[in-house]
């Protein structure tokens, strides 16, 4: 099974679906509602010039990001910008930050609701164009997530499409970014080997 969720939701009925108080009280711990009390998020960035590997005249744009003290992550450029191809590049980490704040609050809701969730992947997608100002922005990214579960209690197909829906209207990178996030999601058998689809 197949859908699509738009980024646009104004006038869409209720996102929770068949989510009832209680269900929405239990994944709180995941956003501090309270005004006032909010967290911090930091990042290291470090950059040495060093000359570029392929081009004479300019500089190489990798660079070391340090996270939580003891997680180092290298960066450069997309390869359009004379970055280096075998390391990921600012557009796919901030793709990759939304695709894993969806799945964050998806596991989340979907625990709460009472469905096991055996494996979950994405292959998401960011397209980086010209806004109407003529300045270039990530404008779109778009999220194809699939699910599968295990147990007794599966979600029919409306229940993983308000799954999907209540996550993306929590995640907190894709309310802070400008790019129109999308999500076309997947439910998966698993006990296939395939996941089969409806549109």
């Amino acid at each position: 099974m197949h859908f699509w969720i738009s980024a646009n939701l104004n006038g869409a009925n209720n996102l929770y679906g068949t989510f009832n108080p209680k269900i929405i009280r239990d994944v709180k711990y995941l956003i501090n509602e309270q005004e006032g009390q909010m967290s911090e998020h930091e990042a290291k960035i470090d950059w040495i010039r060093s000359p570029h590997p392929l081009e004479s005249g300019t500089y190489s744009r990798s660079h070391k990001v340090e996270l939580n003290a003891n997680q180092n992550i290298k960066i450069s450029a997309s390869r359009e910008y004379k970055g280096d191809p075998g390391i990921a590049d600012p557009e796919q980490l901030l793709v990759s930050a939304v695709a894993s704040c969806h799945m964050l609050f998806f596991l989340a809701l979907a625990e709460a609701r009472g469905f096991f969730v055996l494996r979950y992947s994405d292959n998401a997608v960011g397209y980086l164009e010209k806004g109407e100002d003529g300045r270039t922005l990530l404008a779109r990214i778009s999220l194809h997530p699939i699910a599968a579960f295990s147990g007794e209690k599966k979600p029919t197909e409306l229940e993983f499409r308000n799954l999907n829906e209540a996550a993306h209207k929590r995640c907190f990178i894709a309310n802070s970014v400008k790019a129109a996030v999308s999500v076309a999601g997947a439910l998966e058998d698993a006990d296939a080997t395939e996941c089969s689809s409806t549109t």
